[in-house]
């Protein structure tokens, strides 16, 4: 079980890994954590195994008393530009998507909610990348928790990698699952 005093021990001065910017930056997040008496998760998912994982680890990992999720599911349009007649927010093309997005997240907070947890949904259109950002920003979380694809090579070069960026621009501490994570 995560508690902010354990997520502290194992970060080292001596690890030339961690910049002292890093050591602080968690410090601080888990001393709000602490003196809030929760820490906030946000999970992002989408329709993949890699969420599901997320999801599990979540589970096994944290105290539902101690612990404060959102589900976040991001809506990316394939347009980044729509006629200047339509408001930025109406994408008929988007519907099902969105209508997708929030059987995800109501679907991961029902099961947080049966295994105790408060949980909150949210669906978001836009860049899935800075919507986590933004959104972990705006909501205070301590920790942003999200699958990876374990994209490589060109895929990885031309998609990007979302756990990636959001690992390197996050403004708390992010963690990544991989499936050799969850047994």
């Amino acid at each position: 079980m995560h508690l902010a005093g354990d997520l502290l021990e194992p970060i080292s001065r001596d690890d030339e890994s961690l910049s002292s910017h890093n050591v602080w930056q968690v410090r601080t997040f888990m001393k709000a954590a602490a003196e809030r008496g929760t820490m906030r998760v946000l999970l992002g998912v989408d329709d993949s195994r890699n969420s599901d994982n997320a999801l599990r680890m979540i589970l096994s990992q944290f105290r539902p008393e101690a612990t404060e999720i959102r589900v976040l599911h991001v809506v990316q349009p394939i347009s980044v530009s729509s006629p200047p007649q339509m408001s930025s927010r109406f994408a008929p093309e988007l519907e099902e998507q969105r209508n997708l997005g929030e059987e995800l997240v109501d679907r991961a907070a029902k099961t947080l909610r049966n295994a105790g947890f408060k949980a909150t949904t949210a669906v978001e259109q836009g860049d899935i990348r800075m919507k986590l950002i933004d959104s972990a920003k705006e909501w205070g979380a301590d920790l942003v928790v999200v699958g990876s694809r374990g994209r490589g090579g060109i895929q990885r070069l031309l998609l990007g990698s979302v756990a990636e960026f959001v690992a390197r621009h996050a403004p708390c501490s992010v963690e990544i699952v991989r499936d050799r994570q969850i047994a």
